[in-house]
């Protein structure tokens, strides 16, 4: 541990982007104001449920929580827009040396939410312990279990630590570039982990990466509810990621993971976790309603991946299965069956087709599929028709046409 010095208190703003997230607002702000954070700024983008409604309520009770409509950067270059994410923070960070309105930041996501582990320290004392560094890295603990749609943090945590962190850092530091883990700062600096070891990367090409040596649960830790319920997962999974158009998150290859004989279990105070639920639910109150409306858009979004696993799966039968893996819920296993049949149907009357002259018998099978109104079996033709032969017109005439109606 590094001794505690005389420096000023610190004031720390936490940041966030947001995509259609209104049911875990309220929550996720009501938490990290308990654990002592001065500020909260959302960037919320390309949205579709009620968030702003939930915010400028939360925002009219507390002036210290804001938010920014951040659309405005979808009529920037496709460069910009594909990098909405580093672009918000650069913003948010330009904006915070503008305005002196907190000396340290952390950008997480909604599903993150950062703890002590005793339940106690906020995250001013978390700073002050460890002397002022410019730079903290917390570890993610990945959260299991948590079966219960749109439930609070569990006093009895099912979690696995992962190399991946979340980094708070001076807002006066030499910044290269933001990423979404930690930015890449321009020289050295007094970088820790929260027990006060220095932060070391995994290798100079992850340099965001903690070394596998050095993880471990340690008293500040950020929280990663990534899988919540089944329902949210799929939810979850229907909103892309900030630097994709995809309707489908691409980056859930691992599936959705249960417990399992590696997780680990961490319980909470019993004392610490009444009074916490006590001022949660206190602050939750007056958004109920609202609430109820938000997680109604959540299940439609759920059931939006369910009906786009054929369309999808179709042409991606490995990634959808992967994504979808360790789901129980019927309908994503009739979804994924159906999937299957049509997979192998394609195959069969579509094996060995590998010469120009195939193409003809690719594209005229896409056409009795189109006819059958069967669009994902007609576009998994032309998809095979086209890596025979890139450039025909009639070829991408029809691709063009698939692509919109799915």
């Amino acid at each position: 541990m590094q001794p505690v010095t005389t420096k000023q208190k610190p004031i720390v703003k936490l940041v966030a982007i947001a995509k259609d997230e209104g049911a875990y607002f309220p929550e996720w702000i009501g938490h990290h104001l308990l654990f002592g954070f001065d500020k909260i700024e959302i960037y919320i983008n390309r949205t579709t449920d009620n968030s702003v409604e939930i915010l400028n309520k939360i925002c009219s009770s507390y002036n210290n929580v804001s938010y920014q409509n951040f659309d405005w950067i979808d009529m920037c270059a496709p460069g910009a827009k594909t990098a909405l994410q580093s672009v918000a923070y650069a913003h948010a960070i330009g904006q915070a040396r503008q305005k002196k309105d907190c000396t340290h930041i952390l950008f997480i996501d909604i599903d993150e939410f950062w703890v002590s582990v005793d339940f106690n320290s906020t995250i001013q004392d978390c700073i002050e312990s460890l002397g002022h560094p410019e730079a903290i890295s917390f570890e993610w603990a990945i959260i299991h279990d948590e079966t219960i749609e749109f439930s609070p943090i569990k006093q009895k945590l099912r979690y696995s630590m992962n190399f991946n962190v979340k980094t708070l850092f001076d807002i006066e530091c030499k910044i290269e570039a933001t990423t979404p883990h930690m930015p890449i700062f321009g020289e050295p600096i007094q970088h820790l982990l929260a027990n006060g070891n220095a932060f070391r990367c995994k290798d100079d090409s992850s340099p965001t990466v903690l070394a596998s040596e050095l993880n471990s649960l340690k008293p500040y830790v950020v929280l990663h509810r990534m899988y919540r319920s089944e329902i949210e997962y799929l939810a979850a999974l229907y909103r892309g990621i900030p630097q994709h158009n995809r309707k489908i998150k691409p980056n859930r290859t691992f599936g959705f993971r249960s417990v399992s004989e590696s997780t680990l279990t961490y319980e909470i105070e019993e004392d610490k976790y009444g009074k916490y639920i006590s001022a949660l639910s206190q602050f939750l109150k007056p958004y109920s309603n609202d609430l109820g409306q938000a997680q109604l858009h959540v299940r439609h979004r759920a059931q939006q991946t369910i009906d786009s696993i054929v369309k999808i799966g179709v042409c991606d039968i490995s990634g959808i299965t992967k994504s979808l893996n360790g789901l129980t819920n019927l309908d994503v296993q009739r979804e994924l069956t159906k999937v299957s049949a049509l997979v192998e149907d394609i195959d069969k009357k579509t094996i060995n087709a590998e010469s120009t002259k195939d193409v003809r018998k690719l594209y005229g099978l896409a056409l009795i599929y189109e006819s059958q109104n069967n669009i994902p079996a007609a576009y998994a033709c032309i998809k095979k028709a086209i890596k025979i032969r890139p450039g025909g017109p009639m070829l991408l005439q029809k691709l063009n046409q698939y692509e919109t109606v799915l």
